[in-house]
């Protein structure tokens, strides 16, 4: 099947998937609302891919239950005024006005038939993965593994990789990203949205949490939400977004200095879990907490290009914890 998302022989559209990707989250200007206008009424295919998407993310959404930032009512609105006043397919409408709406009830008739008959071609399945104590492993139909932590979810649509991959997460799972299908994976996490550039990554965002981590263990990422263009992650790069001041940052780096990688961690106000995991990320190792209870101490802590064994040392004299290595895996566990 074609991939006709977000295709255009028209320059003026060129900046279209991130003028939807605003649409959907209310942010959108009145200039990007009349460009909308325009790529819709530019050709049936468009208008069929403005409601495909539109529906695809409420799907997703109401699934797992964390597209908090998507306004679908706004969209299902939209389409409902341009299917009304769209006779011809390739005339200009305006999103923006309603009255013509309002003359007759014969014309209101005809609109909701032509809604419900386009709503029901476009009706998908919803499909959601959930693991309740225990992980679970699936692949999806493009290839890509993803390995759900306890107490995880994923939700997508039977359409995944026909026209585009798009998931939603709610906790932590690993990916490593298929290659079958069309499109782009991305996955939503909470307001966030992280975008494969042919990946193995790890996301965590729990519910109860005010941050969303990312770490890329190959390839790369774009980690951004409808309104903030974010940060680009690379391999053995971790970042994180906080939900309430809005801001995306790094917590490791991998630089290059002259040919030489160089390792910068920036681990600010963050639970011992997540220190672990962006260190084993930017230094592929295997760095396992004894107790559960070492999750929730908190540390601050920077380090510029120190060595593995460096960074754990000073990580367990500060916390007064107790490390250990066997086997090549690295132990923390409190000092009794």
């Amino acid at each position: 099947m074609k991939n006709i998302a977000f295709q255009n022989k028209n320059s003026d559209f060129t900046n279209i998937e991130a003028i939807f990707t605003k649409y959907l989250g209310g942010n959108a200007s009145q200039q990007e609302l009349s460009i909308l206008e325009d790529w819709i009424s530019a050709s049936l295919e468009h208008e069929a891919e403005f409601f495909r998407i539109s529906k695809l993310y409420e799907f997703t959404g109401n699934a797992a239950g964390i597209y908090p930032t998507f306004n679908i009512d706004k969209a299902k609105s939209a389409f409902e005024k341009y299917t009304f006043a769209n006779s011809n397919p390739r005339k200009h409408i305006s999103l923006s006005s309603r009255a013509l709406f309002f003359r007759s009830v014969a014309a209101v008739a005809i609109l909701v038939v032509s809604v419900m008959l386009f709503w029901n071609q476009f009706a998908f399945k919803t499909i959601q993965v959930q693991a309740a104590n225990v992980p679970v492993h699936k692949t999806l139909p493009d290839g890509t593994q993803v390995a759900l932590a306890a107490n995880s979810a994923i939700a997508y649509t039977s359409d995944f990789a026909k026209k585009t991959k798009v998931l939603s997460l709610q906790g932590t799972a690993d990916f490593k990203v298929g290659k079958s299908g069309n499109g782009k994976l991305r996955l939503a996490a909470g307001e966030t949205i992280i975008e494969d550039i042919g990946t193995v990554f790890n996301v965590s965002a729990m519910p109860q949490s005010n941050e969303v981590l990312v770490h890329v263990k190959e390839g790369m990422v774009r980690f951004y939400t409808s309104d903030n263009k974010g940060i680009v992650l690379k391999k053995n790069e971790s970042g994180k977004y906080d939900k309430s001041l809005k801001l995306f940052s790094y917590l490791a780096r991998c630089q290059s200095n002259r040919g030489v990688d160089v390792i910068i961690l920036n681990l600010e106000n963050v639970s011992l879990t997540q220190a672990a995991a962006t260190i084993a990320t930017a230094y592929k190792a295997n760095i396992q907490l004894v107790e559960s209870s070492l999750n929730e101490k908190q540390i601050t802590v920077s380090f510029n290009n120190e060595s593995l064994d460096t960074v754990l040392q000073i990580l367990s004299k500060t916390l007064a914890l107790e490390l250990s290595k066997k086997q090549g895996i690295y132990y923390l566990k409190a000092i009794k």
